[in-house]
């Protein structure tokens, strides 16, 4: 004797693949002559309910309308957060690549502060210690020229006489 079955899957119980393999499997059973495919309203399908408080379902089609709309601002929060974090980790790399650039600049300009210290204490003139030691010694041999100087003329008067 024919009968009627109705099959309410939903994907939230389960995952799609699933339902379109159980529709296929009973429009290929033997026998089966009507298999439909219908999205059904679940507000609606509560309502048609006798017996069902219609404030409940009210209700809850509220509090399912929000938890849509909830879930729909999650992911894109979701995907936000996601860029965001994808252009805070580039921002780090940047600031990395920018600190060992400050360490090699640093390092440089160290190098280049000694090689000019070296520099400038290569040109230094010589302190006044030095320059009295320069002019005693310069006098020490002013002093020995004149005494050269007097006895070989002492010498030279003593032969002409």
């Amino acid at each position: 004797s024919p009968f009627d079955v109705s099959v309410l899957l939903t994907a939230a119980q389960t995952n799609q693949s699933l339902i379109d393999q159980g529709m296929s499997n009973l429009g290929a059973a033997s026998g089966a002559s009507n298999v439909v495919n219908v999205v059904v309203d679940p507000v609606a399908a509560l309502e048609a309910i006798p017996g069902v408080d219609a404030a409940a379902v009210a209700s809850f089609a509220t509090s399912a309308t929000a938890a849509s709309a909830a879930s729909r601002e999650a992911a894109t929060l979701a995907a936000e957060a996601t860029r965001l974090d994808e252009a805070a980790t580039a921002r780090e790399d940047q600031a990395r690549a920018l600190e060992a650039n400050a360490a090699a600049l640093e390092a440089d300009a160290e190098t280049a502060r000694t090689n000019l210290e070296e520099a400038t204490a290569a040109v230094v003139p010589p302190s006044a210690a030095e320059t009295t030691d320069v002019a005693l010694v310069g006098g020490a041999v002013s002093g020995s020229v004149a005494v050269l100087v007097i006895a070989f003329a002492g010498y030279r008067y003593r032969r002409r006489r």
